[in-house]
């Protein structure tokens, strides 16, 4: 057992693309839907480098912190969702 510290990073990321896609009139539950398998999805990719490749989980959740922040920024340009 190690320390996830993806899941800030993890939990903005599915938030900004919740809320876009809400803000293009997607139904709501489909958007919640995407956000929700979006954030399994990281997490899954998280279990997959921990298990197979024996990443410490401090390393590989630090490493997927970076990466869902970083997308994260990108996907909203820097920009406040209004």
């Amino acid at each position: 057992a190690g320390i996830d510290l993806s899941v800030g990073a993890t939990l903005a990321l599915s938030t900004v693309v919740t809320a876009n896609l809400l803000q293009q009139e997607l139904p709501v539950l489909l958007a919640v839907v995407i956000g929700l398998a979006l954030g399994a999805a990281l997490g899954f990719v998280n279990g997959l480098i921990i298990t197979k490749t024996k990443v410490p989980p401090f390393v590989a959740t630090l490493g997927m912190m970076t990466v869902a922040r970083g997308l994260a920024l990108t996907y909203t340009q820097g920009r406040p969702i209004t």
